[in-house]
């Protein structure tokens, strides 16, 4: 791609006249000429240039006034340019804060739709997701074809990340590819294009259609590959980091976390984005060093078993071990940092409640409990139903860790129990009004662990669980949440096994089933089962019991 290399020439004509602010000019005519090159700038998101261009032309904007000719025009322009990373949402809040009454009564139709648009954006800007909708959706209905193709395009554009934000994935997509189908009516928006493209390859991640959330990336890294748009590539590296992450490849899940933070520092090393990246390279992290824990947990169960003495070949695995953990608390100290800077309660909250998984792991149960009582004030102040029902299902897990480790009086534990399963309830059902596949997933899975906890013993409902969380998994999904469900498929197992027989239970969960159903079922558990007892090593199942490792993985697969 040239898009840098073309749009200089074609501009440096009217840059040298706008630049050196002709007096003789007159002012309508500067401002067509500063829309012109600002928009086209934008449109092929010439990131460098661009800047650099709104620094050099403050005057035009500085002292705005809405009623001159294209006065909300500008006004409109520059704040595309924010969401495209220039400054910061504050440029425009300030302008915002001088237009009164007065002001807005004698703008004609299309300025006043503009103004609401750039109102829809700085409220975005601040994660008030709500009445951004409220806008948006006001503004689209009023209009027909006033604001035009391309102002059109932004507005669908606005509302389908609103709604990616509130985890609406069907209605983003939806306002997404409004948006694309509006921008292509201009042979030269491929790079806003293929920014749009990036929004609805998360959505679509999100349902669960991976293949075409990949085919939208490749697309739109293709096309940004040689522009300096650093945040629009920051995004897709970040977005794929999460994508391998599902996958259960931490390794590469790092390397784009590390590559998203790069290209946002090469930005602004405190842009907003950057605190999500963060935020995100320490949960995987977190996810290492709990492989790195159960690998430890796991030898020291074979030196019990075989009487072996302590050695210290764990030492380097434990060392890695508070070097992650400790890292990642370093990470999430400084994304909360820049969301607090930025002033997004959202993106602080998500870094709260990772904070609160890594306590909970570490067993500092009273620190990941503050966590998530924080987190949770924020999803009440700001109405974020996601992150309710996540900050909930930190909370249930932490009461159901009082129990299992019984922390605590015992007069307590009847009382944490039952909440925890009260809360793991209400998660359930905000995630099922959401509609939302992960995070009923889950939900389920911390219900199943409180079922399975020390006061209940609820095995029914724990199978229950199982089966709904099996059933939420989605095509190629292998990262912690199999663990999760495998390590309740243990627990279903070792029930059954302490029992004098497997026939009441096997009558009681199949009752109505075919023997072929029973047995397939059984192998299902009974693979599952081995497959965890020998590291997961598929080859060592296949020889235990005689069968291939083709039939191995299938069982795997379905289970």
């Amino acid at each position: 791609m040239t898009m840098h290399r073309s749009a200089k020439p074609q501009h440096e004509a009217l840059s040298k006249v706008s630049l050196q602010h002709d007096k003789s000019a007159p002012s309508g005519e500067l401002t067509r000429d500063f829309l012109h090159i600002a928009e086209d700038f934008l449109r092929k998101r010439c990131i460098t240039e661009g800047c650099a261009y709104l620094d050099a032309q403050q005057m035009l904007w500085d002292d705005l006034d809405l009623l001159r000719p294209h006065g909300t025009e500008v006004l409109f322009v520059l704040a595309q340019w924010i969401d495209a990373g220039y400054r910061d949402a504050s440029l425009i809040q300030g302008i915002l804060d001088k237009v009164d009454l007065e002001t807005r009564r004698h703008l004609d139709v299309v300025g006043f739709l503009r103004l609401r648009l750039v109102e829809a954006f700085v409220s975005l800007a601040a994660e008030d997701l709500d009445r951004t909708l409220e806008i948006l959706d006001t503004v689209l209905r009023l209009d027909t074809e006033l604001l035009g193709s391309e102002a059109r395009s932004v507005a669908y554009f606005w509302k389908g990340r609103t709604h990616r934000r509130k985890a609406e994935y069907p209605e983003a997509i939806k306002d997404l590819r409004t948006a694309r189908k509006l921008a292509a009516k201009r042979p030269d928006s491929q790079v806003y294009i293929a920014v749009i493209q990036i929004q609805e390859a998360w959505a679509a991640f999100q349902l669960g259609e991976e293949e075409a959330a990949t085919a939208l990336y490749d697309e739109a890294e293709k096309v940004l590959a040689h522009s300096d748009h650093w945040v629009a590539r920051a995004n897709i590296e970040s977005a794929r980091g999460r994508m391998v992450r599902r996958r259960g490849d931490y390794t590469r899940s790092l390397q784009h976390f590390r590559q998203a933070i790069a290209w946002y520092e090469n930005k602004d090393p405190n842009h907003a984005n950057l605190a999500r990246a963060l935020t995100n390279l320490a949960f995987v992290k977190r996810l290492v060093a709990l492989q790195l824990r159960k690998q430890i947990n796991a030898a020291a169960r074979q030196r019990a078993a075989t009487g072996a003495s302590r050695s210290g070949s764990q030492q380097p695995l434990y060392r890695k071990q508070k070097k992650l953990y400790e890292s990642a608390v370093e990470d999430l100290a400084r994304a909360k940092a820049i969301t607090e800077q930025h002033g997004h309660p959202l993106n602080y909250a998500t870094a709260v409640l990772t904070s609160g998984h890594l306590h909970l792991d570490e067993g500092e149960l009273q620190i990941a409990d503050a966590d998530a009582s924080e987190a949770l004030r924020t999803a009440v102040s700001t109405k974020s139903n996601l992150l309710m029902a996540r900050a909930i299902t930190l909370q249930a897990l932490i009461e159901n860790a009082y129990v299992e480790e019984a922390i605590g009086s015992p007069d307590e534990f009847p009382e944490r129990a039952e909440r925890a399963k009260r809360k793991c309830l209400e998660a359930i059902s905000i995630a099922q009004r959401m509609q939302s596949r992960r995070l009923l997933l889950h939900a389920q899975l911390a219900l199943g662990a409180v079922a399975a906890n020390n006061f209940f013993h609820d095995y029914d409902q724990l199978r229950d669980c199982i089966a709904a969380a099996t059933d939420l998994l989605a095509p190629g999904e292998a990262d912690y949440v199999i663990e999760e469900v495998n390590a309740l498929k243990e627990k279903l197992f070792a029930s059954q096994a302490g029992e004098s027989s497997l026939a009441p239970w096997l009558l009681k969960a199949y009752e109505g089933n075919s023997l072929q159903a029973i047995l397939h079922d059984f192998s299902q558990l009974l693979v599952t089962q081995l497959w965890m007892q020998e590291q997961k090593r598929v080859l060592r199942v296949a020889r235990l019991l005689s069968t291939s490792p083709k039939k191995v993985r299938r069982l795997l697969l379905k289970s």
